[in-house]
């Protein structure tokens, strides 16, 4: 259950046309919205990209919408523009989070100084200029993982040799960070609020693959179960790196590594999950955290309680590459899991094959056990290769 207070005024919104974001906007009445397309416009004169895609042409033009008309309110609604807005409200004084915490959200190089500064376990790593001036100690560092500084998901992610790295960055440049390759064995993620800098209504869940393994096929999360000394962990864990990183209010989404034996804090986002995990939430806790996420940068002060009692069994979110046709809801599935929901974002109108989103569709379901959740997932794998031994043999 979310309370609201009386709250309104003029907000400027970075809108990338975030589906979840711009319901929340549509049922709030007592505001103004001025929107700025992220990335902006080609016909919009006053918001040409630059050679990254937006941040300057952008917020030159937050920039001059405060000269003209000033607002009380920034709404990121992407990854991409939580810097920016946190910018914006450090410069003209706004409620939200500012500038130090949204950079510390969104620089992966900040970020694990940061956490490393803090005691937060994080995987050995160099940014790219302490990568090129250590050559001779760096060529011997095995396989690495270069990532670009800012971006979510894995886009730009590459695992290469440190030699090959070293060509790579003198190449691109050094805005990336190297991390030493880890044998990774289990991925996690965990969800929830911020208050008071305390990390509440926090989700644990165990990635069905690695991420960089689960690159261009299925990927899918699977619901641990709260009570669990692996989900205190987890939590414990991700509220550490919250407060390492000065979060005081606001959403969270913190993705965890296991080789076995260690865990590490990989990154930590400072907004909502992506790829259907906030329907997926929204499942197992009734909360949704894009509704949350929004009015807090609206200055709402919120009670916050979650609508669903916890139950025996695991949820299970399961993104469905584009290149599979569709999922059937067969005997096998059903026998396993329960409430199952598809998403096909295909039928979408806004959807295109060129849309950065990276699933067809997600499917969601609860099931008894991880067990059966795993099951669960392997069945719909079986269909999918099912479905391209078809293509070939026709």
């Amino acid at each position: 259950m979310i309370r609201r207070n009386k709250s309104k005024g003029h907000a400027l919104v970075l809108d990338t046309g975030k589906e979840e974001v711009n319901a929340v906007l549509s049922e709030l009445h007592d505001y103004r919205f001025t929107r700025l397309m992220d990335p902006p416009s080609i016909e919009n004169s006053e918001c040409i990209p630059d050679s990254n895609g937006h941040i300057i042409g952008l917020e030159d033009a937050a920039m001059a919408l405060w000269g003209k008309d000033s607002y009380q309110y920034v709404v990121a609604t992407s990854e991409r523009n939580v810097s920016l807005a946190g910018r914006l409200r450090s410069r003209y004084g706004l409620t939200g989070m500012k500038e130090l915490e949204a950079v510390a959200c969104t620089d992966k190089l900040i970020m694990k100084r940061k956490l490393e500064q803090a005691g937060v376990p994080v995987i050995p790593y160099w940014s790219g200029l302490d990568f090129i001036e250590n050559e001779e100690n760096c060529k011997s560092c095995g396989e690495v993982v270069v990532k670009p500084l800012n971006g979510s998901r894995c886009r730009g992610v590459i695992k290469m040799s440190s030699e090959e790295a070293l060509d790579y960055i003198r190449n691109i440049g050094y805005e990336v960070i190297v991390e030493e390759q880890i044998k990774v064995k289990q991925e996690f993620h965990c969800d929830g609020v911020v208050e008071g800098g305390v990390l509440r209504h926090c989700v644990s869940s165990a990635y069905y693959r690695p991420q960089l393994a689960a690159v261009g096929g299925l990927n899918a999360s699977i619901q641990i179960d709260p009570l669990s000394r692996e989900d205190y962990k987890l939590r414990n864990l991700s509220e550490l790196a919250v407060q390492a990183l000065g979060i005081t209010k606001g959403v969270v989404h913190v993705e965890i590594l296991s080789d076995g034996r260690n865990l590490w804090v990989g990154e930590i986002a400072g907004r909502p999950g992506g790829g259907g995990i906030t329907r997926y939430l929204h499942l197992i806790t009734g909360l949704n955290l894009w509704e949350i996420f929004t009015y807090q940068q609206l200055g709402h002060e919120l009670d916050i309680r979650c609508t669903k009692e916890k139950s025996d069994g695991s949820w299970l979110r399961i993104g469905v590459p584009p290149t599979a046709k569709g999922i059937k809801i067969d005997e096998n599935l059903k026998s396993l899991g329960s409430d199952i929901e598809v998403y096909d974002r295909r039928k979408k109108k806004s959807y295109t094959s060129r849309s950065y989103w990276p699933f067809g569709s997600i499917m969601y379901a609860k099931t008894k056990s991880m067990v059966d959740a795993k099951r669960f997932i392997q069945e719909i794998e079986k269909q999918i290769k099912s479905e391209k031994r078809e293509l070939l043999e026709y």
